[in-house]
């Protein structure tokens, strides 16, 4: 990856689907901290699941999902979703899969943000106490 794409994906503006923003709001209230932190560990654990694929999008969850509380997706900047850790989010991905350019890079993040958040959103299944929801997720 060149050292420009670094620096461009540090100062883009990722925009989720609106399912994933309400899914958000709705687990930061929870864990009553921002959506920054969540959409983080949401990457985190997206990552751990492997590849993502280029046209993957959130789907409905049936009852347990969120409730649509916005009208729009998220925007969110690079520099804040990844912090100083954006080499560490690239080498995790390149763990399972090598975009080939500067769109694919910013597809397959976008992607694992989604998807992470999605994955927060299956494990909480209803449950209101964000220790609970955390005890959920995979130490393997």
């Amino acid at each position: 990856m060149k050292d420009e794409w670094l620096t461009k994906l540090e100062s883009t503006t990722l925009t989720s689907q609106m399912l994933t923003h309400a899914r958000l709001k709705h687990l930061a209230k929870i864990a009553q901290t921002s959506e920054d932190h969540i959409s983080r560990i949401g990457m985190g654990l997206s990552l751990r699941m492997g590849a993502v694929s280029r046209d993957w999008e959130p789907y409905e969850l049936g009852s347990d999902d969120a409730p649509i509380s916005v009208v729009s997706g998220k925007s969110i900047r690079g520099k804040t979703l990844f912090k100083s850790d954006l080499t560490l989010f690239c080498a995790l991905t390149l763990q399972h899969q090598v975009p080939e350019n500067y769109d694919g890079w910013r597809k397959t993040l976008g992607g694992h943000w989604e998807r992470g958040v999605q994955l927060l959103t299956q494990r909480a299944s209803g449950e209101t106490d964000w220790l609970r929801i955390i005890s959920k997720l995979p130490l393997d």
